[in-house]
């Protein structure tokens, strides 16, 4: 039997999202049958790596950002989406050959916070977070690879034990703007000189955009199983990675924005797509 597809649609006017309805996808739950989340008018192609694009929203509806899905599909990577119900059952149909977390605004876990009492009564977690927790748990489990963006970023570095700031402006004595337009150089990061982000920006220092008001604090001793590999000159943590062969790699900026003309951010994510690719064959041939 065919598999039942729900198709996101096409940004409209001068907006940057692909848009599915949070009721078609309750519709579809309650019908009961299985089924997967793709662009418009699109088909798998099963020569390519499947990335999975956790969703986000916009109003009432699910979204993605469309440049995320220009960066993917211009180095040659298949995309599914998942949205926030019974995210566990999803990844075991798609079995995704990789995942992207994108950025966005919600609320990660308290217990990531140097200072919890700072946030705000109504903090909580919600079935998005949620998402990003089992993502992150599926692919530790599988050895997935992973990119993270933003709060995605962040997401990876809280889970394997990084402590954030609640308001860099509140907490730091001298932040840089951190919180600025996505299509504004914002300030520069540096990277480590052993680390593969350095290996695939070809650059010790990199221009960036910034829009969030959160951050890592830079230390990284408290991780387990991933390492800080971009520090700002405010001294916030930028970007994480693993430190052995796997790719996962987490970045404060937006590359989504900047690749179209920045060489580091289009390397980005070239090399994980390239890195999907490797993980696709190796369980391709696992299952020969």
């Amino acid at each position: 039997m065919a598999e039942k597809v729900l198709y996101l649609e096409n940004p409209k006017g001068d907006s940057v999202y692909y848009l599915l309805s949070a009721q078609k996808v309750q519709s579809a739950l309650a019908a009961g049958e299985p089924f997967v989340i793709r662009l418009p008018q699109s088909r798998r192609d099963k020569g390519k790596p499947l990335v999975a694009v956790i969703l986000g929203l916009e109003k009432d509806d699910y979204a993605i950002d469309k440049n995320y899905v220009e960066a993917l599909l211009a180095v040659g990577a298949d995309l599914t989406f998942i949205h926030y119900d019974d995210v566990d059952s999803q990844l075991e149909n798609a079995r995704p050959d990789a995942f992207l977390l994108p950025g966005g605004c919600f609320d990660s876990p308290a217990e990531f916070y140097q200072e919890p009492q700072r946030l705000p009564p109504e903090h909580e977690l919600s079935p998005r977070s949620l998402a990003y927790v089992y993502a992150i748990d599926y692919a530790n489990e599988n050895q997935t690879p992973v990119l993270g963006i933003c709060a995605g970023f962040q997401m990876l570095a809280g889970m394997a034990g990084a402590k954030m700031y609640v308001s860099l402006k509140d907490e730091l004595a001298c932040p840089l703007p951190h919180k600025e337009p996505k299509d504004k150089i914002a300030h520069d990061v540096h990277l480590a000189a052993d680390s593969r982000l350095r290996r695939i920006a070809g650059a010790g220092t990199l221009q960036v955009n910034s829009i969030h008001s959160e951050g890592v604090i830079n230390d990284s001793a408290a991780l387990e199983g991933l390492r800080i590999v971009a520090v700002s000159a405010d001294n916030v943590a930028e970007a994480v990675e693993h430190p052995d062969g796997r790719f996962v790699l987490g970045v404060q900026w937006h590359p989504e924005y900047l690749y179209r003309k920045d060489k580091a951010a289009a390397a980005l994510f070239a090399a994980f797509v390239k890195a999907a690719g490797e993980y696709k064959e190796k369980k391709d041939d696992d299952h020969r």
